[in-house]
């Protein structure tokens, strides 16, 4: 007697290729978003060096305006940088500034007290 049994495997070969497809694309996917963030840093770090010494060039001319008392234009930036302050510095308080570059935004602020 001679027992034969039919070959029914394509269904599995399909659910495994399936399997293994799915896994790569989602390795995939992972891949893409981790670069896509480290790209996004790397092309904002230039724009936030440039943001921060934006912010110490309007702290340095507060910080001169105060001390002599001599009324100065606000520096004038030539890298496409702009800056904001908030003075509440009568004898002693804070002075803050933010640098601007495209839209990063960084600030300084100090304290100036006994």
């Amino acid at each position: 007697m001679l027992l034969t049994f039919k070959q029914t495997s394509s269904g599995q070969i399909f659910l495994l290729s399936l399997l293994l497809l799915s896994s790569i694309l989602i390795l995939a996917v992972i891949l893409a978003t981790i670069f896509t963030k480290s790209l996004h840093q790397a092309t904002e770090t230039p724009e936030s060096v440039k943001a921060f010494y934006a912010a110490d060039a309007c702290m340095e001319w507060l910080i001169y305006q105060n001390i002599s008392g001599v009324i100065q234009e606000k520096p004038e930036m030539l890298n496409n940088t702009s800056c904001e302050w908030v003075n509440e510095l009568d004898t002693l308080g804070t002075m803050e500034t933010i640098g601007i570059s495209g839209t990063i935004r960084r600030g300084l602020e100090i304290w100036i007290g006994e």
